[in-house]
């Protein structure tokens, strides 16, 4: 039995290390098209009153990313009036400088009310993680799913940064050809 276990143990790992190839190889291709894809991530959100209005204000990771997984800062308990955000998501990360690629998981973690003069305030804390990391937590075809979703939605659009990514779509045809181990698909 404990043979067994091992060596299931010994095939997940090849698997992992097989789609850590394939998500690398992917990241590669697209290289020329991540600056299209991504955006600014919020870091932090604080809502304050002013008398009957309210100003927001939203703080920014200093590097773009496109999320691939996780739903970000969620209110928890919405027939309350009052609770806590909590979450997380992973992005595919572009830094500025020297550019480079990462993958980042954000936490989030903040208070929420509905009542009037009470402030709101939630922060998201960045860690970088390792591309088998990125796969054990939103599983390769989740991922694969999200860039493809990504780049095919600058098919249609005109910018240079589309143009971009038209081109590095056309040249990687990797998310439909690519055959993604079960264990490591999961779901999208």
């Amino acid at each position: 039995m404990a043979a067994e276990h091992a060596e299931l143990e010994q095939a997940k790992g090849a698997e992992l290390a097989q789609g850590v190839i394939v998500l690398d190889a992917l990241i590669e291709r697209i290289r020329g098209a991540i600056p299209a894809l991504v955006s600014r991530v919020a870091s932090a959100e604080t809502t304050t009153w002013h008398g009957q209005t309210t100003d927001t204000d939203v703080d920014y990771f200093s590097w773009r990313g496109l999320r691939v997984w996780g739903e970000g800062a969620e209110r928890d308990h919405l027939q309350d009036n009052r609770g806590r955000y909590g979450g997380r998501a992973l992005y595919l990360a572009r830094h500025p400088s020297p550019v480079t690629v990462s993958w980042q998981l954000v936490t989030y973690d903040g208070h929420w009310s509905r009542w009037q003069g009470e402030g709101e305030h939630w922060e998201g804390e960045s860690e970088t993680v390792t591309t088998a990391h990125a796969i054990a937590v939103a599983k390769l075809k989740g991922i694969v799913a999200a860039i493809d979703g990504a780049l095919q939605s600058h098919l249609g659009k005109r910018d240079k940064a589309s143009a971009r990514a038209r081109m590095a779509l056309c040249a990687v045809a990797l998310p439909r050809a690519v055959q993604i181990p079960s264990t490591l698909a999961g779901s999208s």
